[in-house]
């Protein structure tokens, strides 16, 4: 990343959650990363840890919504993505030792 302004910016928007706005969701948070001089391996990294973020959320989230807060400073894009849906921590969860 390059030629970024030293103060941080501060991108806030709401998508119901289906199917259809996966793509305008990513394209949005892309569009940002872009504007903000991310380029390259570091756009490709943002959009890729993006789409793995989102579709997860998508596949597994019980909730309507999608909160996308985005905030940009000078070296890097800090993204946070809320739902409400049902808390899960796979580290809580206890695992059968299956045999196939």
């Amino acid at each position: 990343m390059t030629d970024c302004s030293p103060e941080k910016a501060h991108h806030k928007k709401t998508f119901p959650k289906d199917a259809k706005n996966l793509s305008s969701i990513l394209r949005w948070i892309s569009e940002i990363a872009q504007k903000n001089a991310f380029q390259g391996k570091d756009l490709r990294d943002v959009e890729l840890a993006s789409e793995e973020a989102v579709s997860n959320i998508f596949f597994y989230s019980q909730s309507d919504l999608l909160e996308v807060n985005l905030t940009v400073f000078p070296e890097k894009i800090e993204i946070i993505l809320i739902d409400k849906g049902m808390p899960f921590n796979p580290l809580d969860q206890k695992f059968r030792d299956e045999k196939l």
